[in-house]
């Protein structure tokens, strides 16, 4: 159905970095994150017959996996050491938005999820969509608040100590939803439901029966 790949996505966005310029905070991901990107773009074309949200963030999927690319490139040319300060600043702009799409995409699954769940009456896993919106929340503002708001060094220093708690708390619980999802909605090897049908679909097939 989708939710095991869409699981495999979410864990490839630990982050991990091996340092290519500490002077100008350059470096790689062990854990490419384009991968996961890719990962999310599969699952969620798998998903998008159940619902808009899912659609949708298959399309959002689409420029995560652009700025995904840019994020898992410049680093590769800042090794040759030709414009390490535009490259800097580059990767500082492409994070924040990418952060933004991953945000939206997040918002735009945990809404299918949560309005699967409810068709098949999984009440339980409904509510697991909504405490997962509120963590990548948590973890967003946050997160945004350090690009658009000047703070002292300590106090970046503890926000940013406050969005990494939450990051890695919301990837694990991202995880952990995905799972239920994939053993509770979609057990591994059974076919894919057939997609739920549009109001007109229902008349049509109401005036050939009769």
């Amino acid at each position: 159905m989708g939710f095991g790949i869409l699981l495999f996505g979410y864990t490839m966005l630990i982050d991990y970095g091996v340092s290519v310029n500490s002077s100008f905070n350059i470096g790689f991901d062990i854990f490419p994150d384009i991968l996961g990107y890719v990962l999310m773009f599969i699952a969620t074309r798998k998903l998008s017959p159940y619902s808009s949200g899912f659609k949708n963030a298959k399309v959002v999927s689409c420029i995560m996996m652009v700025f995904g690319s840019l994020s898992f490139v410049l680093p590769i040319v800042a090794i040759f050491g030709k414009g390490l300060a535009f490259i800097s600043n580059l990767m500082r702009y492409c994070i924040i938005a990418r952060d933004l799409f991953v945000f939206l995409f997040n918002i735009l699954v945990f809404y299918g999820i949560r309005e699967l769940a409810k068709e098949v009456e999984l009440s339980k896993v409904a509510k697991y969509a909504v405490t997962a919106t509120v963590l990548s929340s948590l973890y967003f503002i946050p997160r945004v608040s350090l690009f658009i708001i000047s703070f002292t060094q300590g106090q970046m220093g503890f926000i940013a100590l406050f969005y990494s708690i939450f990051w890695y708390v919301s990837l694990l619980f991202n995880v952990f939803l995905c799972f239920n999802c994939h053993v509770r909605i979609c057990y591994e090897g059974e076919e894919d439901p057939e997609a739920k049908e549009s109001i007109f679909e229902k008349i049509i097939k109401k005036l050939r029966n009769k």
